[in-house]
């Protein structure tokens, strides 16, 4: 007994220690890309709006427009808890920190439900590394800044509180996810439901379900309209352009998913999403299949992706799926019960195989092999820096001579760069906007993914200098500084 336990130990000290290195590494790899200038909007979006929170306008920004409370557009107020440390250091590199912390501690319960359930401390130990070698994960942590993250850490470790039937801690967490984003809410309705008919605790699990229900109605009809810009109806606004083709409502949704089953499956079983499920699996050898009730958890992330016609919600490269995830090795285990002792140590050691093979071949860069290759289409991923180009220098210099208190737009880039302001706008807006603004200092990277995919964005910032009230104050190694004419 007194062997097994150090044995217990010794593993459990080294996953710790191997999951502390891959933290350390997801975070390396984050802050390389943000300090070569190679990020895109989102994160400058978050960042600005958590410094607003500091400033005590909660979640506002002016990134795409004159100012709006983001929670508006995402129900997010977990991230007001990220705020206080925001303000001890205020830099975008403040929420890399927590979003590559969140990805690696979902091992943890990964990795003791591994254990527990296996019988072994090694075999919890293999299977907590498999999951960190996900690519969904690696890519989650290059994908700027997102949510989806902190909810996937929050359902984790829900899903194995229940399944020790820690019911307190489990809620607790449950009920973190609930604050994470408007859609994870649904899969507080999933874990009610687990409860009900798996776990047979009847009251809780209806219970959870039935306030998981109540709060996603109300966050689509009442809160988030309350927050938002324009007085948008928010039901509406988050059907539309990815769920047009159902209805413009809940309930016509699932009037039509009822009553049109094969015209809905027909943009469900379309050769995109096929691979995408696909890619998503392959690492975890698609044991979880063998698991439905394990996976029934995540089936709201599921149901939302596929039967969306928005097509970065469909690819593995984004933060759409990252909930499911730690759910893949949740089912693998669970699935890996019904075979002999030898045949479950020789599929944990295929499982880690796959989930490496994964990371290297259409993981991200640097090591995906995929973007090594010439396949003929175009990504954010494809032009990831980590190491800043010299002509960085020069954007260094341009932002030193913005004025702290001047209003500022800016090349996604470049903004999370620029120290934070009340006025900050991103690139992508209109030159009328640009001017009804009074926008002071304008900054475009030219050669920032964005703006040469979108060329009207740098078009538009450029035509400003025809005009009476903007002049051009440098084009330097693929940087346009101009600035407001002063009367």
């Amino acid at each position: 007994m007194g062997s097994l336990n150090r044995e217990e130990f010794n593993w459990e000290k080294n996953f710790y220690i191997l999951m502390t290195i891959f933290f350390l590494i997801f975070l390396s790899l984050a802050l390389a890309r943000f300090n070569a200038f190679s990020t895109l909007q989102d994160l400058s979006y978050y960042a600005h709006a958590i410094w607003y929170t500091t400033q005590g306008k909660i979640l506002y920004t002016t990134i795409s427009t004159q100012g709006y409370n983001t929670l508006g557009n995402h129900m997010t107020p977990i991230l007001i808890f990220i705020a206080p440390f925001f303000y001890l250091l205020q830099s975008p590199g403040t929420l890399l920190f927590f979003q590559s912390l969140a990805l690696a501690l979902v091992a943890i319960p990964v990795f003791r439900f591994s254990r527990e359930r296996l019988g072994s401390p090694f075999l919890g130990f293999i299977v907590g590394l498999a999951y960190l070698f996900h690519p969904t994960i690696w890519y989650n942590n290059l994908n700027d800044f997102h949510v989806t993250p902190f909810g996937a850490f929050f359902a984790s470790f829900g899903f194995y509180f229940l399944s020790k039937k820690e019911y307190r801690k489990s809620l607790l967490f449950i009920f973190l996810l609930l604050l994470s984003k408007e859609d994870l809410v649904l899969v507080g309705i999933t874990f009610g439901l687990y409860m009900f008919w798996v776990q047979k605790k009847k009251i809780l699990g209806l219970a959870t379900s039935i306030t998981s229900g109540i709060y996603f109605i109300l966050t689509l009809k009442v809160f988030m309209p309350f927050f938002s810009r324009d007085e948008f109806i928010s039901e509406r606004f988050y059907l539309a352009g990815r769920y047009d083709y159902l209805g413009n409502s809940l309930g016509e949704v699932a009037v039509t998913v009822i009553t049109s089953p094969l015209m809905v499956l027909s943009h469900v079983l379309t050769l995109p999403k096929i691979l995408y499920l696909i890619t998503l699996f392959f690492p975890g050898m698609f044991l979880s299949l063998l698991a439905p009730w394990v996976m029934f958890i995540a089936a709201p992330i599921f149901v939302v992706n596929l039967l969306s016609t928005y097509y970065w919600q469909y690819l593995i490269t984004t933060q759409y799926s990252m909930v499911i995830i730690p759910f893949l090795y949740f089912g693998a285990v669970v699935s890996m019960r019904r075979f002999s002792k030898e045949k479950i140590r020789k599929l944990c050691m295929a499982l880690l195989l796959f989930s490496v093979v994964a990371n290297f071949t259409y993981g991200p860069p640097p090591q995906g092999v995929v973007w090594k290759m010439d396949l003929g289409f175009d990504s954010s991923y494809k032009h990831i820096r980590f190491l800043p180009e010299e002509r960085v220098e020069t954007a260094r210099e341009f932002i030193e001579t913005i004025p702290l208190e001047s209003s500022v737009l800016a090349s996604p880039n470049l903004m999370v760069h620029i120290p934070f302001r009340e006025s900050m706008f991103a690139t992508g807006v209109n030159s009328t906007f640009v001017e009804e603004n009074n926008v002071e200092f304008i900054l475009v990277d030219t050669n920032m993914y964005l703006e040469r995919k979108f060329p009207d964005r740098i078009n538009n910032m450029i035509n400003l200098t025809s005009t009476p009230n903007y002049e051009l104050i440098e084009n330097r190694s693929g940087y346009i500084l101009i600035t407001r004419i002063m009367e």
